[in-house]
């Protein structure tokens, strides 16, 4: 695969991330969760403007990326594994953009590397959240009552 269709295949990656987590933020109830949600996207957004940015220098135009993005239904937990799974998916993206990348091109080379390690991140936070809900019975891992005993 060429660098200009693993560089497309990335922001699709990004397009599709940043849907899964508006759902996300749609369904989650607990602040805490919400402000890391608002995190990870923040830095899938910026992932795509680098990218767009890195395919406009090398190839002289924007990638045009067309993606439809079904809508993400399902449960919060559901949904969580949804978004563990992609992020494995755009980590593995970018694992495949810093082999393609010449050894020579460091620079590009360590974003790459970079954005590796940003969606393993998102990976982990996303897997905390996961088994901080499991810990509790019905999902329902935020409330007010929680929210007043951690404040205390």
């Amino acid at each position: 695969m060429e660098m200009k269709e693993l560089i497309e295949g990335a922001i699709k990656n990004e397009r599709k991330n940043q849907k899964i987590y508006e759902a996300l933020m749609s369904l989650a109830d607990n602040p805490v969760f919400m402000e890391r949600l608002g995190f990870i996207m923040a830095e899938e957004e910026w992932q795509e403007e680098m990218l767009q940015h890195l395919c406009k220098s090398r190839f002289g135009e924007e990638c045009k990326v067309e993606v439809e993005v079904p809508a993400f239904e399902g449960t919060l937990d559901e949904m969580i594994q949804k978004a563990l799974d992609e992020e494995l998916s755009s980590r593995e993206m970018y694992i495949a953009l810093y082999d393609a990348t010449d050894e020579k091109d460091t620079e590009l080379r360590k974003l790459f590397y970079y954005f590796v390690r940003m969606e393993l991140t998102h990976y982990q936070i996303l897997e905390a959240e996961l088994e901080v809900m499991e810990m509790f019975e019905e999902g329902k891992y935020w409330s007010e009552i929680m929210e007043k005993e951690v404040k205390e």
